[in-house]
């Protein structure tokens, strides 16, 4: 006998586990603590829902570089950014004032700076 099809209630819960089994997959191979923890953030339900009703809101690219405004082009969003670190500034990981919607070439950009910048700093410990 045929089964029936999963209803969409059943089928949100299947994406979850999902989800949730491919963060956790993630997490065992990343190399350090704090990777393990970024990728458990940014897989938890309410980043998510945070995300995407920020995108909702913010379609277009912030464009902190002004590369868009030079060329004259708009550009869709594709990433939510913390304009201040979540790693240095955990409390204001939820707050909408310090998210930024970017497109993959400004969020791949401000990302490789911090890094630099990350390096060049030593670290106090």
């Amino acid at each position: 006998m045929p089964r029936a099809a999963p209803t969409y209630r059943q089928r949100l819960k299947v994406a979850a586990r999902n989800r949730r089994d491919k963060a956790e997959g993630k997490i065992r191979d990343l190399p350090n603590r704090d990777r393990q923890e970024a990728a458990l953030f940014y897989a938890s339900a309410p980043w998510r829902r945070l995300r995407r009703w920020f995108l909702n809101r913010n379609t277009l690219c912030a464009d902190p570089f002004g590369t868009h405004a030079d060329a004259g082009t708009i550009v869709p969003a594709e990433h939510v950014d913390h304009i201040k670190p979540r790693r240095d500034r955990p409390d204001l990981a939820f707050n909408p004032e310090n998210l930024q919607a970017l497109c993959h070439s400004c969020h791949s950009r401000k990302t490789r700076q911090e890094t630099a910048e990350k390096q060049e700093t030593p670290s106090n410990g």
